[in-house]
């Protein structure tokens, strides 16, 4: 069965090649007494209804550290969290919110590359508790910078059980706008009948008309190797393997 959920997630919600990971060069957690360590445990204190895992941001996320919170809210002990691979983590979400957070996860993605100090994004899904049985959990993914050009990456989870009763997964998306996170968008997929950007529909709109790579770049001002990017993404998305097809499934998404 859980091999089964692990597919379900998509390479997609991880960055999609090494070039854009490029973008986001990670810090690195040197040891129990490295001075952001120190910090994170001073945060939990401040924090305590709060976890915090920290994590490398590649095409193959690990964990760099996980705060003892975490069998408070979760319930599972910080060493376990550390030895988790994210996919592995990540079949713990409700088998129901499993395709939905997915989207949510590519819906991210196709904002790539983008500045990580200015967005912070909070999902808000079920997941498996340490005892077997669901929570709600509001999971904040952020980046802080302490060295110029490298970035922390944390999830900070809170369970919401006791908010009010979540209805939808869905996706918070928060913008740095004069010193204060704004909140300027909410993806809900279930309420979505796809999960296309503005941007990505520009690029199908250019490509049915006919337009290469090199032309949509040009008419969207943006690189070549940004809309081979976008272009594989939304192959995954759609789980198709050519221009054609992917043309093709979209309109029968629009025929619905």
């Amino acid at each position: 069965m859980n091999m089964i959920r692990a597919r379900t997630f998509a390479p997609s919600r991880f960055v999609t090649s090494d070039a854009i990971a490029i973008n986001y060069p990670a810090l690195t957690l040197r040891s129990s007494s490295d001075e952001l360590v120190n910090t994170m445990k001073f945060i939990e204190q401040l924090l305590p209804d709060r976890a915090f895992v920290v994590c490398k941001r590649s095409k193959t996320p690990s964990v760099q550290y996980a705060s003892e919170n975490c069998r408070k809210i979760l319930g599972l002990s910080a060493a376990s969290v550390m030895k988790m691979s994210l996919p592995e983590f990540l079949t713990r979400v409700h088998p129901d919110d499993t395709g939905e957070v997915d989207q949510c996860f590519a819906f991210v993605n196709s904002m790539e590359p983008y500045d990580p100090l200015e967005y912070r994004f909070t999902f808000h899904y079920r997941i498996r508790h340490g005892k077997g049985h669901y929570i709600n959990i509001s999971d904040e993914k952020m980046a802080l910078s302490a060295t110029p050009g490298k970035y922390m990456y944390i999830n900070c989870f809170r369970d919401s059980t006791g908010d009010v009763k979540l209805h939808d997964v869905r996706l918070d998306l928060f913008k740095l706008i004069h010193g204060d996170f704004r909140l300027i968008h909410t993806f809900i997929p279930r309420l979505s009948k796809t999960i296309f950007t503005p941007r990505q529909r520009d690029i199908m709109n250019l490509m049915s008309k006919g337009f290469n790579n090199s032309e949509i770049a040009g008419l969207l001002s943006v690189s070549a190797n940004t809309i081979r990017n976008h272009k594989n993404l939304l192959f995954r998305k759609m789980n198709v393997k050519s221009s054609i097809e992917l043309l093709n499934a979209v309109g029968a998404i629009k025929d619905e």
